[in-house]
C-alpha cells in the first residue's frame, strides 16, 4: 500500500476497533445500525487495503466459501419456506461485506503488525476500564451512563466490546508465554483489567469458562522460562486478588451460579434446557438436512413458531451449534467443521494462537456459536476479524515479515 492509503487503513482500523467496543457506549447503536456501519467500514477497509499483487493464499480461504455456501443456502431456504423476505436479503448482503473483513485485516495486519497490536491494546484497555468505572460508579450511585443495553445478575450486566475482548486478553498472553513479548506494564494492566471487565460487567460463564480453558492449554503446550514464570505467577496473583476485590460473597455466588437450582442463573439454564429439548427432538428432525434459513424480523408463520417455541421465548442464538443447525443444516455442519480443522491445524504449526483457536473451538462446541447471523452479528464480525489475525500473525512468525 503507498503511504496515503496506509493512513487511511488506520484511521478505518482504529474506527473498526472503537465500533467493536460499541464506541465505549457514549451514544446508543441499534443493531440494525450496528449491521449497517460494519458494513460499511467492512467494505471501505476491504478497498484500501486489498492488493491484487498479494500471492499468498489467505489460510482461510475454504473456510470463507463454506460460509458463503451456508448463508446462502439459507437465504434460499427462508424464500423457499416464507417467500421473499427483504430484511433476510439485507442481511444476506451484510453478512458477504462483513466477510470481506477477514481478507483487509490479513492484509493490513501483516503490513502494519505492529501498529495493529498497538491498537488493540490501547482501545481494548480504555474499553476495560470505562466497564469497571461503569460498574463502581453504578454500585455506589444506582446510575448507568453508557449507552448500551444492561441487565442485572451480580450487579449490572453489560458489554463494551465483549465478544473481541477475551481474544485480546489471550493474544497478550500468548505473546508473553511465547516469549514473543515481554509482560510491559500496559500488557499487564490490559491483561488484568480484560478479567476483571469480564468478570464483573460482562458476567457471561461460559466465556470465563472458555478464557481459563484456553489459558491452561496455552500454558500446557508452552515451554516457558522461568522467569517468564515468576512473571506470569505476579500477574495470576493479581488477577486473583482483582476477583476477591468484591468479596468473598460474589466469589461464592459465582461460583454456585453452575450447580444452583433457583435463580436468575437458574433460570437461564432451565430455558437453555428447553430449547435444546425443542431443538433437537422437534425442529432438527422436520426440517434436516437445510435447515429453517434466515427468519428474523419475520412475525408469523409456523418457521417463526418453529423458531422461538411454544412460548415464543426460545431463541437459536445460545446454544452453539445446535442453533447453526437449526438455522442451515448440513452446511452449518461443513462449515463448523472447516473452522475448526483449520484453527487445530494453523494452531499446532503456530503456538502462539493455540489460545485463541482454544477459545473458539471450545465456545463453538457448546452454546457461543461464531455463525450467529441475528441482532448485532457481533460474534460474526469477531470471528471475521480473528480469523484474519489469525492467517496474518501465521506469515509473519512463518515469514519474518
Amino acid at each position: 500500500m503507498s503511504e496515503k492509503k496506509k493512513t487511511y487503513a488506520k484511521l478505518v482500523f482504529i474506527i473498526l476497533l472503537i465500533f467493536m467496543y460499541q464506541f465505549y457506549g457514549i451514544f446508543p447503536v441499534s443493531d440494525q445500525i450496528s449491521q449497517i456501519i460494519c458494513f460499511i467500514l467492512s467494505i471501505t477497509f476491504f478497498l484500501i487495503c486489498w492488493n491484487k499483487r498479494i500471492k499468498t493464499k489467505f489460510y482461510f480461504s475454504s473456510t470463507l466459501v463454506f460460509i458463503g455456501i451456508m448463508v446462502t443456502s439459507g437465504l434460499i431456504m427462508t424464500f423457499f419456506n416464507i417467500g421473499f423476505v427483504f430484511n433476510a436479503f439485507i442481511k444476506y448482503i451484510n453478512v458477504l461485506g462483513i466477510m470481506t473483513l477477514a481478507l483487509s485485516v490479513y492484509v493490513f495486519v501483516t503490513e502494519e503488525w505492529f501498529f495493529t497490536l498497538k491498537s488493540i491494546i490501547y482501545v481494548s484497555t480504555i474499553g476495560n476500564f470505562i466497564m469497571l468505572l461503569q460498574v463502581i460508579y453504578f454500585n455506589y450511585s444506582g446510575f448507568f451512563f453508557l449507552k448500551v443495553p444492561y441487565g442485572f445478575r451480580n450487579g449490572p450486566r453489560f458489554s463494551l466490546g465483549g465478544a473481541i475482548l477475551p481474544f485480546v486478553v489471550l493474544l497478550l498472553l500468548s505473546l508473553v508465554i511465547t516469549k514473543k513479548h515481554k509482560l510491559t506494564p500496559i500488557f499487564a494492566v490490559n491483561i488484568i483489567s480484560g478479567f476483571a471487565a469480564i468478570l464483573y460487567a460482562i458476567q457471561t460463564r461460559q466465556v470465563f469458562i472458555s478464557l481459563i480453558i484456553s489459558v491452561f492449554v496455552m500454558l500446557f503446550f508452552s515451554i516457558i522460562s522461568k522467569k517468564n514464570i515468576v512473571l506470569l505467577l505476579i500477574l495470576s496473583t493479581c488477577i486473583f486478588f482483582i476477583c476477591l476485590f468484591g468479596g468473598s460473597s460474589y466469589i461464592n455466588h459465582y461460583i454456585n451460579s453452575f450447580t444452583e437450582s433457583t435463580g436468575d442463573y437458574a433460570g437461564s439454564s432451565s430455558v437453555r434446557q428447553g430449547e435444546l429439548n425443542w431443538y433437537l427432538y422437534t425442529v432438527i428432525p422436520m426440517h434436516f438436512p437445510l435447515g429453517i434459513g434466515l427468519y428474523d424480523n419475520v412475525q408469523w408463520g409456523e418457521i417463526t413458531y418453529l423458531a422461538h417455541g411454544p412460548y415464543g421465548s426460545f431463541t437459536t442464538t445460545d446454544i452453539g451449534t445446535i442453533g447453526d443447525i437449526v438455522n442451515f443444516g448440513i452446511f452449518a455442519l461443513l462449515a463448523i467443521f472447516s473452522i475448526i480443522r483449520k484453527m487445530i491445524v494453523i494452531s499446532i504449526r503456530n503456538p502462539l494462537l493455540i489460545g485463541i483457536a482454544t477459545f473458539i473451538i471450545y465456545c463453538q462446541l457448546t452454546t457461543l456459536s461464531y455463525l450467529v447471523l441475528s441482532n448485532s452479528m457481533e460474534r460474526f464480525i469477531t470471528l471475521m476479524f480473528i480469523i484474519g489475525l489469525m492467517t496474518a500473525i501465521d506469515r509473519i512468525e512463518r515469514e519474518g515479515i
